[in-house]
């Protein structure tokens, strides 16, 4: 119970999932665990297929369009990058190529643009303005990044609000099958 609580409360993992399982799950033990913060918790024994089916649907969640975990959680990691804004000069497009394309080789992941990093690695959520969200639609994004990526990889970007303000996420799907370069 310790170690949940102490995920809970560390800003870099407090909105990460957590499933528990134990023996225990459906007496004391598992409304514990559930109180200390876990987000499920499996009672053994416990078959693979019901684990595939629990993380499947987290990961179902998760990459459907419901992005504001990633707003809450303002922590880059390997699949998980915080930008600023986007500007069409070739120098910062260039640079989010880049971050595409490590991105994409990793297995996919998000750009989240509307963040300003106050020191390194802390974030703050500072949104974009109207002529920094047409900056990002789709076409135009996808458009900018082909010159700099082969072969070339389309992103998906999707607007959320974060309360009063606006953000974009791009969603990069996995380079799979082919190494992504850098034109």
């Amino acid at each position: 119970m310790d170690i949940i609580k102490r995920l809970r409360k560390n800003r870099k993992t407090m909105y990460m999932p957590i499933w528990a399982i134990s023996g225990n799950a459906r007496n004391k033990i598992g409304r514990l665990a559930k109180k200390s913060g876990a987000n499920l918790i499996i009672p053994k024994p416990f078959t693979t297929e019901q684990i595939k089916v629990h993380g499947d649907n987290l990961f179902d969640r998760l990459r459907k369009g419901r992005f504001s975990y990633l707003l809450d959680l303002a922590a880059e990691t390997q699949d998980v990058d915080y930008k600023r804004q986007f500007s069409a000069s070739k120098d910062d497009v260039a640079a989010v190529a880049k971050d595409i394309i490590a991105i994409g080789n990793f297995g996919g992941g998000y750009l989240v643009f509307g963040f300003a990093e106050k020191t390194k690695g802390d974030f703050s959520a500072v949104g974009l303005n109207s002529n920094q969200l047409s900056s990002l639609e789709v076409t135009t994004f996808n458009k900018a990044i082909r010159e700099y990526i082969d072969p070339p990889h389309a992103v998906r970007c999707h607007r959320v609000r974060g309360g009063r303000r606006k953000f974009i996420v791009v969603e990069i799907p996995p380079a799979n099958d082919f190494l992504l370069l850098a034109k």
